[in-house]
């Protein structure tokens, strides 16, 4: 559970970085957007939020923050959307196309690895 004060700093952070290519706002930018007297306020929200795991601060970074979004919300806005499926189509027709949806989907695969990552062993550097 967030407080009204944390929610609209989320959707701050959220429009803001779709409005700028990705690029995050800066604490002092946060501050004026949300009329808040310090950057100190906006640094114990953020901190409070990150905390409870709905943003994140990428280290070494500058504007370093990043709003999370949360798997449950998807879960959520998935279910709502296959309950209005059922509703309009049936459950025997819903289960057809979500098996054809399925099947379209790719498997996930593991990343390529990076050149460089896996140590040589001393006896192949020679």
């Amino acid at each position: 559970m967030i407080t009204p004060r944390q929610a609209s700093l989320l959707a701050f952070v959220r429009d803001y970085t779709a409005r700028h290519d990705g690029v995050a706002p800066t604490y002092r930018e946060i501050m004026v957007g949300l009329d808040m007297q310090s950057k100190s306020q906006v640094r114990w929200l953020i901190d409070r939020l990150v905390q409870r795991g709905y943003m994140r601060r990428l280290r070494y970074r500058a504007r370093a923050i990043e709003v999370i979004d949360l798997p449950g919300s998807a879960v959520s806005a998935l279910r709502a959307a296959a309950a209005r499926l059922i509703e309009q189509r049936g459950p025997a027709a819903t289960a057809a196309f979500l098996a054809e949806l399925a099947q379209d989907v790719a498997p996930l695969s593991a990343p390529a690895p990076v050149p460089g990552s896996n140590p040589v062993p001393a006896e192949e550097r020679r």
